[in-house]
């Protein structure tokens, strides 16, 4: 009979095993240790992400380009705020592992991501001929995502050992169970960023922290946007500019657990417009508001 965690090394090391097939075994491992932390992760991976907090790298960035109907090629998209089109570019990839195998084994090497519909009306709106919008990324992403996971498996397995836990004989001992216990295993250390929302606390296998960013503070903002946007003297750009990045806001803030890269995107491109309105005393106080905002999603 073999150990646990050394097979689960080698499958991590052979990239002819299925990611699938690695997640699994590495949730047995993590479910027989009782490590809380590696059994959410590895069930998220294997069905998915029920809202955009992901870990880091399941964001991605793809290019906004148009169809040109013509000579039937996508052809890039510019605008003129420049710090819009790097939050639009952002792309949050939910999908379980095993649906972005699926899309590395197609046959095309652009793949397509659907883009809020308030933002392609918004779009379709400042462009002078209104072509298909998308926002397209390349597998090589969706491969990077697959090598990370895998990665991170694989330097978990190897941290576990030099702890002296291997689980011999496919079960582990009752020393090497206590001793799991013992050691905190922070996800985020094997992923390299951030865990989807920070709901789990370091340090710690049950127990659980709360968002720091006060919901009702962004909401708070957003009414008030919405409630003076047309005393803001706005040009007609710039005011489907705010309301499409409040539309995109909104639907973040829909979700139980919100991505907070995609509302500070949100939130620095109102700050953008406001700061062009030099002479409005609703402005800066919106504005001075968006930056306490801010300061909490950095």
């Amino acid at each position: 009979m073999g150990s646990l965690v050394r097979d689960l090394q080698k499958q991590a090391m052979d990239s002819s095993i299925p990611i699938t097939d690695l997640l699994r075994n590495a949730y047995v491992v993590a479910k027989k240790l009782k490590i809380k932390e590696f059994e959410k992760w590895t069930n998220l991976e294997l069905n998915g992400y029920k809202d955009n907090n992901v870990p880091d790298y399941r964001i991605i960035q793809g290019q906004i380009k148009a169809f040109n109907p013509l000579y039937g090629c996508w052809i890039p998209v510019f605008f003129d705020n420049t710090k819009w089109t790097k939050a639009l570019q952002i792309g949050v990839i939910t999908q379980a592992i095993s649906e972005i195998v699926t899309l590395i084994n197609t046959s095309d090497e652009t793949l397509q991501m659907e883009i809020p519909p308030e933002i392609e009306k918004y779009l379709l709106e400042t462009m002078e001929v209104p072509l298909k919008i998308a926002k397209l990324i390349s597998k090589s992403q969706l491969q990077k995502i697959v090598d990370s996971v895998r990665n991170a498996v694989l330097e978990w397995a190897l941290d576990l050992e030099s702890e002296g836990i291997v689980g011999e004989d496919m079960t582990f001992t009752k020393e090497e169970k206590q001793l799991a216990q013992s050691v905190t295993y922070n996800i985020q250390n094997y992923i390299g960023g951030s865990v989807y929302g920070s709901q789990i606390q370091q340090g710690s296998s049950h127990s659980t922290q709360s968002q720091t960013l006060n919901v009702n503070d962004i909401k708070d903002i957003i009414e008030s946007l919405k409630n003076c946007i047309n005393d803001l003297e706005l040009n007609e750009k710039d005011k489907k500019l705010i309301e499409a990045n409040i539309a995109t806001a909104e639907l973040q803030l829909s979700s139980p657990e919100f991505n907070k890269t995609i509302l500070r995107e949100c939130f620095k491109t109102i700050r953008n417009v406001l700061e062009g309105i030099t002479a409005s005393h609703i402005a800066a106080k919106i504005g001075e508001k968006i930056d306490s905002i801010l300061n909490q999603l950095f």
